[in-house]
């Protein structure tokens, strides 16, 4: 990675792409990324693209969000781009996307793979449970002899078939190249998620920020109902009490966030 984009990495979260603070700063994210490689253009090419769908879908016009497919957006609480997750959901809805938006309060950014014992494992849980909710489809398949009309069973459609089986393959290559594949650990045994579904607070935007976004805040605070409802998961530690009993104690606290 170029010194320049690891820099930006480290620095980028007081610089969020919804709000510009120093459009000649040129270790801002989307000046770096966005910027023109022609000399004349290089301070103004990225100021264009910000709102375009393909770099920020929580900035595009509805009618770019309607045909999408249903989606399920993940959140942590403790990332950069919450808001921009909350914004981007709510008026996806809007345009008449399904979307499922779950959000996890001691999540990190890419909190499935730096938190995989924790918060990350409960994650990848409910993205099972979505996908066989969505794309799973009854069949009817023989129970054997006496059996009737037979039974119900679940079975992916075609297409996630296919998938499945390109997946396979991959996997079978990359156990030829590299050798057996390590098993992943299990889900920490101390701690328990909570479910609640909540309407997350009023999207901020700072001083400064380009009229695409604060457009789209507005909108996204307007959104009311089931539209604005978020899944928000929250960490108990498993306890001698009960199954939440020691995490209830220490909420006020905090002290109990893994």
């Amino acid at each position: 990675m170029h010194r320049r984009q690891l820099l930006t990495l480290l620095v980028a979260q007081p610089h969020d792409y919804i709000a510009i603070d120093d459009p000649s700063d040129p270790l801002h994210p989307p000046r770096l990324y966005l910027s023109s490689g022609l000399a004349h253009l290089e301070h103004t090419h990225h100021l264009s693209q910000l709102a375009d769908p393909y770099i920020s879908p929580a900035l595009a016009p509805l009618p770019a969000l309607a045909p999408l497919p249903p989606l399920l957006v993940h959140s942590g609480a403790l990332e950069t781009l919450r808001d921009e997750h909350a914004v981007f959901v709510r008026r996806a809805r809007r345009a008449g996307t399904d979307v499922a938006h779950q959000l996890w309060t001691d999540g990190v950014h890419v909190f499935h793979a730096l938190q995989p014992e924790t918060a990350g494992a409960s994650a990848m849980a409910e993205v099972g449970e979505w996908v066989q909710a969505r794309f799973a489809t009854p069949v009817r398949s023989s129970a054997g002899a006496g059996a009737g009309s037979g039974s119900i069973s679940i079975s992916p459609p075609p297409w996630a078939q296919r998938i499945r089986a390109l997946l396979a393959d991959e996997r079978a290559a990359r156990i030829a190249r590299a050798g057996p594949i390590k098993s992943a650990r299990g889900p920490s045994a101390k701690w328990a998620y909570e479910r609640t579904v909540e309407r997350l607070g009023r999207v901020g935007v700072k001083e400064g920020a380009i009229e695409e976004a604060i457009a789209a805040a507005s909108e996204a605070d307007e959104v009311e109902d089931e539209e604005a409802l978020t899944e928000v998961f929250r960490p108990r530690r498993v306890g001698d009490a009960g199954w939440f009993g020691r995490g209830r104690r220490g909420a006020a606290s905090g002290a109990d966030e893994p």
